[in-house]
């Protein structure tokens, strides 16, 4: 996967084999996500997912902190002094029009659904060459 990170530019992150059935079962569960939001929105706000996710992450490794991730995702979806809250989109506002402990946690517990795993599962791409047998 090629992205861009405002910090690094252009990173070539690469995600490892799944076995069939993880795949399946990430997939079952974003599909059932998808068919839940046909019927009601459901509170996943990218950007505030995103900073969520991030907020577990400390010097390059994964250490969970809900403190942290509520705190960053609070800060993103109601702006600040020098940003856009997501939470003052129209589209947001009109359903959730403030940030919520209710709100947080169910945020959150997309965020992980969503996000956590592609997140986590990602290596960069000169571990993976370096790793391999080849590199």
């Amino acid at each position: 996967m090629l992205a861009y990170d405002k910090k690094e530019g252009v990173v070539h992150r690469i995600y490892p084999a799944l076995s069939a059935e993880n795949a399946k079962d990430y997939l079952t569960q974003l599909i059932s996500l998808y068919l839940q939001g046909l019927d009601t929105p459901l509170c996943y706000f990218p950007e505030t997912a995103l900073a969520g996710i991030e907020a577990n992450y400390s010097r390059g490794q994964w250490t969970p902190s809900d403190e942290k991730m509520l705190s960053k995702m609070a800060g993103r979806f109601q702006g600040g002094y020098m940003h856009i809250g997501e939470g003052d989109n129209p589209y947001i506002s009109r359903v959730w029009n403030e940030w919520s402990e209710a709100l947080a946690s169910e945020a959150k517990t997309l965020a992980h659904l969503v996000l956590e795993a592609p997140r986590t599962m990602s290596i960069s791409a000169e571990e993976y060459y370096s790793a391999s047998p080849a590199g």
